[in-house]
């Protein structure tokens, strides 16, 4: 994979070849969050928008793309967690927390979900209620970011 990197250390652009071929050139405000990204492969040019709130949070995105354009929007809490997601398609997504490490989410579609975090607040387990089960297993970097991840779905 070739990579280039701006002179504050973020990727502005890189290519994959073989299977997957794919370049993406990507964009940045003053802040450091990613403002637009643009892909090219053999599926075609995908681009996305993203705006965000003083605090970082992105609260708003389009994107183009072969299957048309598409928008989101994210509101949060005072304490910055995701509480509503809305689609330009009409889908929507409400999380509630009854704890620091549980969310349930409720969608219009009538799906309701909740979800383990562990002591890095990644989802380790998220329970469907039409009965299914995810499991989610984690290798971590020493600063506590996510190196890898395993998906369990029990039978």
């Amino acid at each position: 994979m070739k990579r280039k990197y701006d002179a504050n250390g973020k990727l502005i652009w890189f290519e994959k070849s073989g299977d997957d071929e794919e370049e993406v050139w990507n964009e940045y405000d003053t802040n450091g969050n990613l403002i637009h990204q643009k892909a090219s492969s053999e599926k075609g040019i995908e681009e996305v928008w993203s705006e965000y709130d003083s605090n970082g949070k992105c609260i708003h995105q389009k994107s183009s793309s072969e299957e048309g354009l598409e928008e989101r929007w994210a509101e949060y809490d005072s304490n910055g967690k995701w509480i509503h997601f809305k689609k330009s398609d009409g889908y929507e997504e409400w999380i509630e927390y009854p704890s620091d490490k549980i969310c349930i989410n409720k969608n219009s579609e009538g799906e309701e979900s909740i979800e383990e975090a562990d002591e890095n607040n990644y989802v380790v387990h998220r329970h469907n209620f039409n009965g299914s089960d995810v499991w989610f297993e984690s290798e971590y970097h020493e600063n506590g970011k996510r190196k890898t991840v395993y998906t369990f779905i029990p039978k």
